[in-house]
This record gives structure tokens, C-alpha cells and sequence, in this order.
């Protein structure tokens, strides 16, 4: 990916650890608001500690992608918040 991510908006699910991850981080580190949905929310503070001075930001969601209720509050507050979305990223894994 290049170029200058500045007033677009992410959602990555799976944003504590892994891919999603390294997505947030470039996309944050690319000046892009990022809403970073991991049932994690410890693991989600560490990225955003690890974000902070960046030219982008983290906005935390702590959320289950198994639990629908749980991800249309999610996207309520993104429309509410932002309008909208510029790239969805699917990075969250699920053990059954």
C-alpha cells in the first residue's frame, strides 16, 4: 500500500494481535482513523500505546465477531462517528 491515508477511515477486526495487527499499524502509521475491533481490550490499549504519536489514531472496539448485537453496535457507532468506511479488513480468527 502507498500513499497518504489522511481523512479516510478503517475498521479491522482482529486488531489486537497478528495481521490485523500490522494492518492497524499501517494504516495508523498512513494518518488513517482506525476502528480496531478485538475481544481483547488489553491487547488493544497495547497498540494503541504502541500508536501513539502517529499520524493516524486508534479507536478501540472491544467486541466478539461472533456476537451480531455486539457488531452493529459497532458499526452504529461508525456511521454515527464517521459516516462511514473506507476499507473494511477481516482479520479476526475464529476457533471452534
Amino acid at each position: 500500500m502507498t500513499g497518504s491515508w489522511d481523512g479516510r477511515v478503517g475498521l479491522v477486526t482482529g486488531a489486537g494481535a497478528g495481521i490485523g495487527r500490522g494492518v492497524v499499524e499501517l494504516l495508523v502509521g498512513r494518518g488513517a482513523v482506525v476502528v480496531g475491533v478485538d475481544r481483547d481490550g488489553e491487547a488493544l490499549q497495547d497498540v494503541g500505546g504502541a500508536l501513539a504519536g502517529a499520524p493516524g489514531r486508534l479507536k478501540p472496539a472491544v467486541a466478539s465477531v461472533t456476537d451480531p448485537a455486539c457488531l452493529a453496535a459497532v458499526a452504529e457507532e461508525v456511521r454515527a462517528g464517521h459516516g462511514g468506511v473506507d476499507a473494511v479488513v477481516c482479520a479476526a480468527g475464529i476457533q471452534r
